[in-house]
């Protein structure tokens, strides 16, 4: 008799483990989304046509998953485990390394030297030829740079059982087909090659002192005088990497965080949202000429060297490439800066050039 009630009390607190994050929900607090998450919108009955939504079974489980009480708690808890006992990451699209160092899982392919095909490769690069051909046709600049995946420029803290063939990866093969047909590429692979680590332990991207490594080198090939590297950083707010927050939604590790000391001399036009708005123009009436230039989010720090070395300046964040819609003729220099993991995101019909 009591084994039963045993059993029972047990199967009873087994169930409302299970039950109470969703009751949770009921407290109307609002979840947020970690890092780059983007959180399942409420089910709906109906489509926006009126019809009925055949998927609302589906849509509700998605949304419950992401929105259950002390669901970041709970995932926090659960990495922990997986990294303290099995020494791995418990999210798909992160990748643990050495020393507490994290990484997108899409960066294996390129780190490890499995590259796009031949034919995708060259068509990427035939596509910048074609950008660069239009904006040259009207006197103007064109450059194409790419911020390097952290793994690239620091094989040595991923996880050993993976094997760095970086030279075999589509960006080392692109930049030989680039420099073969004349585009003009700013190589960041070698411009960080000799420096300190200027990319976050757990983030993605580069730190405020190596995207200024990297607009330095791109002003320099469009012709601009600029050394913002070498200036005097100070230390500002700490930062939670974007992969950490993935990995611990509700963790509080942060990392230092440098910036350039002083003010810079451009004045933004439009709301940058921390350098990640769409779209984002500046303009600075100490400097001259004007800039378009198309970047991801690293741009979200780097944009400020280049719009402080213009007179005025657009920066777009924008998959497609199209030429007449963002008016590249207006303008004295085009720049592209895509990230190493994207670079597949140049093939195909990405790229739209005006009517001639």
């Amino acid at each position: 008799m009591e084994k039963k009630i045993r059993q029972s009390i047990y199967i009873i607190l087994v169930i409302v483990m299970l039950i109470a994050p969703s009751f949770g929900m009921l407290s109307g607090k609002e979840v947020t989304p970690s890092a780059n998450e983007v959180l399942s919108q409420a089910p709906s009955i109906v489509t926006e046509d009126g019809k009925f939504n055949i998927n609302v079974l589906k849509d509700t489980s998605s949304y419950i998953g992401d929105h259950f009480a002390r669901r970041k708690e709970l995932a926090t808890a659960w990495a922990s485990v997986g990294e303290k006992a099995f020494q791995t990451s418990v999210d798909d699209q992160v990748t643990s390394g050495k020393d507490g160092w994290l990484f997108y899982t899409d960066t294996v392919t390129d780190y490890a030297g499995l590259s796009l095909s031949d034919e995708t490769i060259l068509e990427i690069a035939e596509n910048l030829l074609k950008i660069q051909n239009c904006v040259e046709s009207k006197g103007h600049t064109f450059v194409f740079t790419i911020a390097p995946n952290k793994n690239s420029l620091y094989p040595q803290y991923m996880n050993s059982i993976i094997p760095s063939n970086h030279e075999n990866s589509t960006a080392a093969k692109l930049k030989k087909i680039l420099e073969e047909k004349g585009v003009h590429y700013v190589d960041l692979f070698d411009a960080f090659a000799n420096e300190p680590v200027l990319y976050y332990r757990t983030d993605s991207h580069w730190t405020p002192k190596g995207a200024a490594l990297g607009a330095d080198a791109i002003l320099k090939a469009v012709g601009k005088n600029s050394d913002y590297y070498n200036g005097t950083y100070v230390g500002t707010a700490p930062h939670k990497g974007d992969l950490y927050e993935m990995l611990y939604p509700s963790g509080t590790m942060t990392e230092a965080r440098e910036t350039l000391s002083g003010e810079f001399g451009f004045v933004e036009d439009t709301p940058t949202k921390e350098g990640m708005a769409i779209t984002i123009k500046t303009h600075n009436d100490s400097e001259e000429g004007s800039v378009l230039c198309w970047r991801d989010s690293f741009g979200a720090d780097m944009h400020h060297y280049i719009a402080d070395s213009f007179g005025s300046a657009c920066f777009v964040r924008d998959e497609n490439y199209d030429l007449e819609k963002r008016g590249a003729d207006d303008y004295d220099v085009v720049i592209i800066e895509l990230v190493e993991r994207n670079l597949y995101r140049l093939a195909g019909d990405s790229v739209v050039l005006p009517e001639m």
